[in-house]
């Protein structure tokens, strides 16, 4: 599935963008392991976040990827700082040199000003091509006004 503004990263593992490694909010649990990675992706124009990428536990491999596992989160905020996405996922990776992720295991992404939810198992995410693909299981619901589109259909 593409998609030109989604996320420049979701779920896992997603993220980080340039520049953005600079800004980690992280507690060392000992060699190049974090704890409650936070990380800004994106900003908007007015310097506030756009996308932020979270995560329990993670590590920096020796070849420069993120590898993360459990709790993996990835909110899309508006210019005021409102969520206005979120992405889920439980462990995966991202490459910062191919600004590349892959997350393992079950995923989700739901834009709520679109009325879309994504979700599956196993995500494919790769910014150079505008990329967002969900290997296995895909389901997309769109909704408006808290009914499903065939729900609103029906009436």
């Amino acid at each position: 599935m593409r998609r030109r503004a989604l996320l420049p990263a979701l779920l896992a593992l997603a993220a980080l963008a340039g520049g953005a490694l600079a800004q980690l909010d992280v507690a060392a649990t000992g060699d190049q392991r974090v704890s409650n990675l936070r990380l800004p992706l994106q900003r908007h124009p007015n310097g506030r976040v756009k996308e932020l990428f979270l995560a329990k536990e993670g590590e920096m491999t020796p070849d420069g990827r993120f590898v993360v596992d459990g709790g993996i989160l990835v909110l899309l905020l508006d210019e005021d700082g409102a969520t206005n996405g979120v992405g889920r996922g439980v462990r995966g990776w991202y490459d910062r040199a191919s600004n590349r992720a892959e997350c393992i295991g079950p995923v989700s992404l739901e834009l709520r000003t679109k009325g879309v939810l994504l979700e599956g198992t196993n995500m494919v995410w790769d910014s150079a091509e505008n990329l967002l693909a969900i290997r296995t299981n895909a389901v997309l619901t769109l909704s408006r006004g808290g009914k499903s589109a065939v729900e609103a259909l029906q009436r």
